[in-house]
């Protein structure tokens, strides 16, 4: 029974040796995600009244932590006056 109790010990000593920090370490910054390309059309016409238009935007994005860490995306339009479309809203 000692021989187990001390095979035991000696195999948990040896797996906590083989963590590099046992969850205790400092605990790694998040890192900002990075837009790398977008695909948006540069005019859109304006529908008749009640009615909308459907238009592909498309974008390449990475993540240093992982894409699981993204929590959010927003896009905003500007008019042709400078002014924010959707009265500031995103889209």
């Amino acid at each position: 029974m000692q021989k187990f109790i001390l095979t035991a010990m000696l195999l948990t000593a040896l797996m906590l040796a083989g963590c590099n920090d046992n969850g205790t370490g400092p605990k790694k910054e998040n890192q900002p995600g990075e837009i790398l390309w977008v695909e948006v059309p540069d005019s859109i016409q304006i529908p008749p009244p009640g009615k909308f238009h459907k238009a592909l935007v498309k974008a390449s994005v990475q993540d240093p932590d992982g894409l699981s860490d993204v929590d959010s995306v927003y896009f905003y339009s500007r008019k042709p006056d400078g002014s924010l479309a959707n009265k500031g809203l995103p889209l």
